[in-house]
């Protein structure tokens, strides 16, 4: 079994091209970077992803990683948990009026209704008589 998360880090894109070469060859990475979910890349920055993986700290994978990011002076990493109160962030930003970099991916939680209809509260209280006057006794 194990604890999963879901893993996103961004770096600049030629930082990113040196993570992969230099992950290329340690074994360790190369398969942590085989198990990429995503990759997102915009003008300045790269995103990688890996969707419910085992990313613990003590894993030569994950150290190797950790290490290369955090010698950067551009990065944002994120990873979520299965609890959902397990959230990690951490960045570095040379230049710190430039948020571009934690702007290239954001952590969101929503609501999603995959079926069913959306209502106001009036138009419930009207479908729904019995619950409108419980309502308004409240």
């Amino acid at each position: 079994m194990g604890y999963y998360s879901d893993v996103a880090l961004t770096l600049k894109k030629a930082d990113a091209i040196e993570l992969v070469r230099q992950a290329q060859e340690n074994t360790y990475a190369k398969e942590l970077f085989n198990c990429v979910t995503s990759i997102h890349k915009d003008s300045d920055y790269v995103t990688f992803v890996w969707n419910c993986v085992k990313w613990y700290s003590q894993f030569d994978n994950v150290q190797f990683v950790t290490n290369f990011y955090q010698a950067l002076g551009t990065y944002h990493f994120q990873r979520i948990g299965e609890d959902l109160r397990d959230i990690e962030e951490e960045w570095n930003d040379e230049d710190d009026e430039d948020y571009r970099v934690v702007e290239a991916c954001e952590i969101s939680r929503e609501f999603y209704f995959p079926s069913g209809q959306e209502l106001t509260l009036n138009s419930f209280k009207e479908a729904v008589p019995s619950t409108a006057k419980s309502m308004e006794a409240n």
